[in-house]
């Protein structure tokens, strides 16, 4: 049996929980970035709380478990998450945060090990 840990990133299997916190760090990078744009001073602790708030309602209303997801699962709340920041940022500034982000993220996803999690 391999040992997974012993792979470089780009091989291994990653789990949901990895993921979903490599997640969470990309829109905790982003909301840092529109709130130094717009002006806004706003500590890290509120950054982190308001992102926390936003893809856990991204998850929930895509019924995906953000503890044990699925890549379609999470793929899902990716997708909410771009319509919201689209919708909130408008189509120019909001495309220019997804485009950023998104495909580093869905990097990450394709590589997810998804044997064991399941949406609830």
């Amino acid at each position: 049996m391999e040992n997974n840990n012993d792979k470089p990133l780009e091989l291994k299997k990653l789990d949901p929980k990895y993921v979903v916190d490599q997640l969470m760090g990309c829109f905790i990078n982003a909301n840092k970035e529109v709130s130094k744009a717009m002006n806004e001073k706003v500590s890290d602790e509120e950054l982190e709380a308001r992102t926390k708030i936003f893809l856990g309602d991204a998850f929930r209303k895509c019924n995906v478990s953000m503890e044990n997801p699925t890549k379609e699962g999470i793929l899902k709340a990716m997708d909410e998450c771009r319509a919201n920041i689209l919708n909130t940022m408008g189509e120019k500034e909001g495309s220019e945060f997804v485009n950023k982000y998104y495909i580093e993220m869905k990097d990450l996803v394709d590589k997810m090990d998804d044997k064991k999690s399941e949406d609830k």
